[in-house]
């Protein structure tokens, strides 16, 4: 999974900086106006330090607090067993079993951290096998909290839509090269076993 993650953060960092040629403009992070006069004196850079904090951490609280509520409306409103039966179609095209969509939707839906508690026991109660749920966490390290990560990227001025598509589309490639490589390796393995066994 750390090969996974830091593999596909240098890739998108190396795939970006050969393709996007923008981003030269002074950045507008959400509410927060860019800086025109040049500040002087420690008290004066201290307080502007102290007054953005407190915006940027305001920004966020907007966000991230109605969303934490949110997802304890949903988990109290039992939305994850239907979001895992309409996720359970999509977990067999990534070459997972039907038993997966508990985790995965939880990947997707809370995030892998606040998530975690719920795919621990989605995979300890659904008897989900070691492939599946590797399979499941590559296509989560790739695209996991798509509605929370999405939503905090706002403030910063960041295209949401494109980072969105762009995570969805590498989470399934990936997962779907991986999983046809992992199906290849136990055909060829039960091969190599039946014709030991004759």
């Amino acid at each position: 999974m750390i090969l996974v993650r830091v593999g596909l953060a240098i890739l998108s960092a190396l795939f970006i900086n050969l393709v996007w040629h923008g981003g030269h403009e002074t950045a507008q992070y959400g509410m927060i106006a860019p800086q025109d006069e040049q500040l002087s004196g420690i008290w004066a850079i201290a307080w502007h330090a102290v007054e953005k904090a407190a915006l940027g951490v305001y920004q966020l609280a907007i966000i991230v607090i109605p969303l934490m509520v949110g997802i304890q409306i949903l988990k109290d409103l039992k939305v994850l067993q239907w979001f895992s039966r309409m996720m359970a179609p999509f977990t067999r095209i990534l070459g997972m079993k039907e038993n997966t969509s508990t985790t995965l939707a939880a990947g997707l839906l809370f995030g892998l951290a606040y998530g975690a508690g719920v795919m621990i026991q989605a995979v300890k109660e659904d008897g989900v096998s070691k492939k599946d749920v590797t399979l499941a966490f590559i296509f989560l390290v790739g695209c996991h909290a798509v509605v929370e990560d999405t939503l905090i990227f706002v403030p910063l001025g960041i295209p949401v839509l494109p980072l969105l598509f762009i995570r969805l589309f590498t989470a399934i490639l990936l997962t779907l090269i991986v999983g046809f490589i992992w199906n290849r390796r136990e055909i060829a393995k039960n091969n190599i076993q039946n014709a030991f066994e004759r």
